[in-house]
């Protein structure tokens, strides 16, 4: 009786794992190791910036660079910005990821047109950055060198 236990629950976690693996074939993610981090606005966006750059260095060994402003993508992106504060160029995308209007409010959403990907954090206010910015961390898939977030993941929330 006991081995009986012990096939079934080994075939369990056959299919468990063919489950798990199939879901994660059929998600596609998108490679964040070569990508930028940019902040705009104030010194608390910048904190979360900073932040972010190295929790994300620390759990992987991947150090992206830091920049102010969008320039010529050729990589990914990593946005961090108020909702109010957002790139003319990405302003209108801002306005449709719906950042709740409350403290601490923010939205995550990639953003791929034309050119690379960016991933898009925008809070309502400074503390929204910081919190998108935490989330991001939680939601990123990260390990040795690894550095990927679904192409289709998208968030609004505000913690309060």
């Amino acid at each position: 009786m006991r081995s009986l236990h012990i096939l079934s629950a080994a075939s369990w976690q056959l299919v468990l794992v063919g489950m798990l693996a199939s879901a994660a074939i059929s998600s596609e993610n998108l490679d964040l190791r070569q990508s930028v981090v940019v902040a705009t606005g104030e010194t608390v966006v910048q904190t979360a910036q900073r932040m972010l750059v190295e929790e994300i260095a620390k759990r992987t060994g991947i150090e992206l660079p830091r920049q102010t402003s969008i320039g010529g993508r050729t990589s990914a992106y990593i946005l961090l910005c108020r909702s109010d504060d957002a790139p003319d160029e990405l302003s209108d995308f801002v306005g449709d990821m719906e950042v709740p209007k409350k403290p601490e409010g923010f939205a995550i959403a990639v953003h791929t047109v034309d050119q690379a990907p960016i991933v898009v954090l925008a809070g309502h206010d400074d503390d929204g950055v910081l919190f998108a910015a935490g989330r991001l961390l939680l939601e990123m898939r990260m390990g040795k060198g690894t550095l990927e977030l679904p192409e289709d993941f998208r968030i609004a929330t505000a913690p309060r």
